[in-house]
């Protein structure tokens, strides 16, 4: 307060705060939220085509191994429930199971001697997606029927 002749002024001085009021801090928390309400269902649908590309892979791979099989010893080879990451032996070769993916191999219509049935399944792989089934001539489908 000064005097001035005889005006009284008062003079009012503010300090400056430091850091970020309310209001601030929650738009910032409202546009992390948009954020990530829209990124979570993306990467959702990421991890169910990871999911899938991953059962397609180890059945193809399933298939090939065991024709490569077939060649040496002139019948297919059963396969039990096997869960990944996991290594199965058929004959001299390997097949690396993904994680996540179950998969056994069984004989199909005419027996194992003459045909077989590639199953894969994931939980992660999303509705109607699981399992997977490969028959020997490469016909691959879906749980739903779709073609995969």
């Amino acid at each position: 307060m000064t005097l001035a002749g005889n005006k009284t002024e008062m003079t009012a001085t503010r300090e400056t705060d430091s850091g970020f009021t309310l209001v601030e801090l929650l738009i910032v928390v409202a546009i992390i939220a948009i954020l990530a309400a829209i990124a979570l269902p993306q990467m959702s649908a990421y991890s169910q085509r990871a999911a899938r590309a991953g059962m397609v892979s180890d059945a193809k791979n399933a298939g090939n191994h065991e024709e490569a099989y077939f060649i040496d010893n002139q019948t297919y080879l059963a396969i039990g429930d096997t869960t990944g990451p996991a290594s199965v032996a058929i004959g001299t070769g390997r097949i690396l199971v993904s994680s996540g993916n179950t998969l056994s191999i069984a004989g199909g219509a005419t027996g194992i001697d003459s045909s077989f049935v590639v199953t894969v399944s994931n939980p992660k792989a999303g509705a109607g997606k699981s399992p997977l089934t490969r028959t020997m001539d490469g016909e691959c489908t879906w749980a739903d029927g779709s073609s995969c």
